[in-house]
């Protein structure tokens, strides 16, 4: 598997009501199979950078690549298969609560058109990972915030992603759960997926040692290379 790499070209991002940028002419590249942070106080805008990638709305100025895409090509039907290449953990989860846990995780491969034997297998697999392999048959309002936020990190890791992007992947869960959450953006990272996670936890980024970008108020600051 051959990880997306990811351009960003002099990228601004405007929001009505607001008279500053969420982004101010940001220019980095992502290399295709690298783990890199992108940290930076609330607010400074991590999200929007990560919303960008996965093309949940254009930049106001500026270019977003993934891999070899201009995303601001993309019609129609072309939309759903760039963004089958993804892998994403939400802040806010946005796990369906009428769905149980092992339906949300099967989710992005039931829209790639895969075997229900395929989907249990790999949902199932993936749970246990994340420690929650008693827990496909519950529907998430069931579980704690920080339970719900592993089913997040398993759904986007079903599919075996290009692309991992991880909004704060950590940010409810205890100490240990959260370094093996990173172990295993590590292992995605050793099979070829581009891993691009936001956070605001500079202890896990110095501890993790991958590189790193930083945004204050919208604008790149600086950056750390492996």
């Amino acid at each position: 598997m051959f990880g997306l790499g990811v351009r960003l070209t002099e990228v601004t991002k405007k929001f009505v009501g607001r008279s500053r940028g969420a982004l101010q002419s940001v220019s980095h590249t992502f290399e295709p199979g690298t783990i890199t942070f992108v940290t930076g106080h609330s607010g400074a805008g991590k999200t929007t950078l990560l919303r960008l990638i996965m093309n949940q709305f254009p930049p106001t100025y500026g270019q977003v690549v993934v891999g070899d895409v201009n995303l601001a090509t993309l019609k129609g039907g072309q939309l759903p298969r760039f963004r089958q290449q993804l892998g994403v953990v939400f802040q806010e989860h946005h796990l369906l609560s009428a769905r149980t846990v092992l339906d949300n995780v099967m989710l992005p491969l039931r829209i790639s058109g895969r075997s229900r034997a395929l989907m249990e297998s790999r949902a199932l697999n993936a749970l246990a990972i994340m420690g929650l392999d008693d827990k496909g048959d519950v529907f998430p309002e069931q579980l704690s915030t920080g339970e719900q936020q592993r089913v997040g990190i398993a759904r986007a890791l079903v599919n075996r992603p290009r692309l991992l992007l991880a909004d704060e992947p950590t940010g409810n869960l205890d100490p240990e759960m959260s370094k093996s959450v990173m172990r295993l953006f590590r292992e995605f990272r050793e099979i070829g997926t581009t891993v691009i996670v936001a956070s605001h936890d500079l202890a896990l980024i110095e501890a993790f040692g991958a590189p790193f970008i930083e945004l204050r108020e919208g604008e790149l600051v600086g950056h750390m290379k492996s």
